[in-house]
């Protein structure tokens, strides 16, 4: 059996070097999963952009949430949302949620490990609402009031002029 030969050129060489680049690029980007590295890491410009007053609309259209990443949005899904009537929040993950064990009192017991769910990269916004509207998000005098991104349970930006 004969042993097949193979020949290094320069352009052999490059193609391989392109090729192995490309795929430590695509592997860094990725790692992490949905969206790519660089759509989460653009998010804190998004974030102070934001200014206190804005509608919900136009703090979806800047933060590009429930959007997809590859037509400009951030792929944030709401994970979680309520409010009281005079004030709404909604939190949206960025990332996968994961299943983490932390220590906490169930029922005012002793600290114990328990199960939740947890996002390494979320989105937390609140809005004044007003009560008497149906729908808070397409009423004009729905005005955010506070917006924040976290990663990895550590607050990373806040949007200025938050109160």
């Amino acid at each position: 059996m004969r042993v097949p030969r193979v020949r290094f050129t320069v352009r052999g060489m490059i193609r391989l070097m392109a090729v192995i680049a490309v795929a430590l690029f695509v592997a860094r980007e990725f790692w992490d999963g949905l969206p790519p590295r660089s759509v989460v890491e653009g998010i804190p410009g998004r974030i102070e952009r934001l200014r206190p007053g804005m509608t919900w609309e136009q703090t979806r259209d800047i933060l590009g949430l429930e959007s997809s990443w590859f037509r400009g949005g951030t792929d944030a899904r709401l994970f979680v949302g309520g409010g009281n009537g005079h004030y709404a929040y909604e939190n949206y993950c960025v990332r996968p949620m994961w299943a983490v064990v932390v220590n906490a009192r169930v029922r005012g017991g002793p600290p114990g490990p328990v199960s939740i769910l947890r996002s390494t990269a979320a989105i937390h916004l609140r809005f004044s609402t007003d009560p008497e509207s149906g729908n808070w998000r397409k009423d004009y005098s729905t005005q955010l009031v506070h917006a924040s991104f976290s990663s990895d349970s550590g607050t990373i930006v806040e949007m200025p002029g938050t109160r």
